[in-house]
């Protein structure tokens, strides 16, 4: 008997054999502790000894809760994104990177390798922090707040020259970028782009750790080297640029009604291709992967964009006065008192005013509400329950319903506790 047939006789292929369904939240928090207390954990993976209605298996990857299981004779993937339950209507993922390749390709003729290179994973490490910021002694207090967002700002951050890594040069010590290799990506996780910008001055900023990945959970985290132990890797740009796909996308968000396909595929890809471009390399492990092939090693491109977006909010905080900002969430600056520093049309890159002088309350990052009769804006991140019930987001609620969320048991905590 071939190692192939007995591995076929022996081992499941999930990703070939089983059937892949997506749950909601609720529904996923249903059936895991159904299963768990009526099952025991396989165990191994893989081996179909281990597989039979009463064993199980779970596992988490990135954002996916899976559930592994022999149900009625066959078997099945119970799948729920943890944190996006939006994305648990579709049978299917989409492969929102090769929308958006397909895109690129009809308009510049080449695909996204061959214009821009595919890098090592390495790179990761140069891709900085998103941009999150509470300043604490403005929690739990009314104040007059403005709020200016910058809208698609990751995407915005990929237009204009970008870094081609075909004929790039390496260098064993530090060497700065120049005219003719504009991109300079350093060991350390440091990047620079000449006449732009350089991380290494973020470091001199009071909100540098806001700006670096630094905590032990991350892949690729920043590592600070002194000039003499850094190792440089220079770029050209590109003799293409992303400029027009973006904006084909964008202006698809902005004008396509919401109902259509256009609008669906221009959403989905302004908020997640730049993620797609990146991803985390156990996600590359997975038991049942979701590709239908490579994925699109770009992490050269997503730490130009990233890097381009902390630099503006860091701008334009020092034009606000860090003393006067509240929050800082991506691409948005939440700050006291009522000067205007958006505009008035929202724009790709550009900052957008959405309020000004309104009542402001803010528990923690991402938890927070204005209001007033002509504004509203709510942020519950992490909670999903208002006094015990579902919040409803059609309805209008009040400051004091800031201090009666509470959150359902989370699914990662169900799968880890059982």
């Amino acid at each position: 008997m071939s190692n192939m047939i007995y591995n076929k006789i022996k081992y499941i292929s999930w990703k070939n054999e089983a059937k892949r369904i997506l749950l909601s939240n609720d529904d996923m928090r249903v059936k895991l502790k159904e299963v768990m207390a009526t099952r025991t954990k396989a165990k191994t993976n893989t081996k179909r000894s281990d597989f039979t209605e009463e064993t199980y298996k779970t596992e988490i990857y990135g954002d996916y809760a899976e559930l592994y299981m022999l149900e009625d004779g066959k078997y099945v993937i119970y799948c729920n994104n943890v944190r996006d339950n939006k994305k648990n209507s579709d049978d299917k993922p989409k492969r929102v990177d090769r929308i958006f390749q397909a895109k690129f390709k009809e308009l510049n003729g080449v695909g996204l390798e061959a214009a821009f290179g595919f890098v090592d994973k390495n790179l990761k490490r140069c891709i900085p922090k998103q941009f999150y910021y509470i300043n604490k002694r403005y929690c739990d207090k009314t104040l007059p707040a403005s709020s200016i967002d910058a809208s698609s700002q990751y995407p915005s951050g990929c237009l204009g020259a970008l870094p081609d890594v075909h004929g790039d040069l390496y260098f064993d010590h530090y060497v700065e970028p120049n005219e003719e290799y504009p991109f300079a990506f350093y060991a350390s996780g440091h990047i620079a782009i000449y006449n732009e910008l350089d991380t290494h001055n973020w470091l001199a900023h009071k909100l540098w750790p806001y700006l670096f990945r630094t905590t032990k959970t991350d892949d690729w985290p920043f590592r600070p080297l002194k000039k003499e132990e850094e190792h440089t890797i220079l770029m050209k740009a590109s003799p293409y640029t992303m400029d027009s796909t973006w904006q084909y996308f964008y202006t698809n968000k902005k004008n396509c009604a919401k109902d259509s396909k256009e609008y669906d595929e221009a959403k989905l890809v302004m908020n997640q291709v730049i993620g797609d471009w990146h991803r985390k390399d156990k996600d590359k492990k997975r038991i049942m992967s979701y590709d239908d092939g490579g994925s699109f090693q770009l992490a050269h491109i997503v730490a130009v964009a990233i890097a381009r977006g902390n630099q503006k909010i860091l701008n334009k905080i020092d034009e606000i006065g860090l003393g006067f900002v509240a929050h800082v969430c991506v691409d948005g600056i939440i700050y006291i008192g009522d000067k205007i520093f958006g505009s008035q049309e929202a724009n790709m890159g550009v900052f957008y005013q959405e309020f000004v002088n309104v009542p402001f309350i803010m528990r923690d990052i991402n938890v927070y509400m204005a209001k007033n009769k002509e504004n509203y804006k709510f942020r519950h991140a992490g909670y999903d329950l208002i006094d015990g019930e579902e919040i409803d987001e059609t309805k209008q609620y009040d400051f004091p319903d800031l201090y009666k969320l509470s959150q359902k048991e989370r699914i990662g905590d169900i799968i880890k506790n059982g």
